[in-house]
């Protein structure tokens, strides 16, 4: 006598468990590239923001965040002391700032400087150990002698 069966065969649920597992590998691998994505800009951002501290301080040519301890002459622009030490947050970071200062080719060398900042920073190893190389956020602008705080 032939009886009907009801319910899954043994293959047919080992066949749904293969696919719902292949399914799961992939979600979990585009959630850990995600994961790594938002690392990336995260640490991109903070490098943006270090960089425009510094650009804005090259700016106001300001000694410090409120401007009360006078303002960085225009010779001094270049000096190492101006470039990153009113950023607290950057030592024992994974973050690496770098200014450069130079002069204007042209009419305006005597009034204008160049003033670029770069941070860079080395990306943490991924799960492999592999590191992801060496990033860097890089701004420029120009700077007059003529500064809105000079007297």
């Amino acid at each position: 006598m032939i009886t009907k069966q009801k319910g899954f065969s043994l293959l047919e649920v080992l066949l749904a468990f293969t696919l719902i597992s292949i399914a799961t590998l992939g979600l979990l691998k585009l959630q850990i590239t995600l994961q790594q994505k938002a690392d990336f800009i995260l640490q991109q951002t903070q490098a943006l923001h270090f960089a425009e501290q510094q650009l804005e301080r090259f700016i106001s040519r300001a000694n410090s965040v409120s401007a009360a301890s006078g303002v960085i002459a225009f010779s001094e622009l270049g000096e190492a002391v101006n470039c990153g030490t009113h950023l607290s947050a950057l030592s024992g970071s994974i973050y690496t700032l770098e200014c450069q200062v130079s002069t204007v080719s042209g009419v305006l060398e005597d009034v204008m400087r160049k003033v670029t900042v770069k941070v860079s920073w080395v990306n943490l190893p991924n799960q492999t150990g592999e590191s992801n190389g060496v990033h860097g956020v890089l701004l420029q602008t120009n700077v007059s002698k003529f500064g809105e705080f000079d007297m």
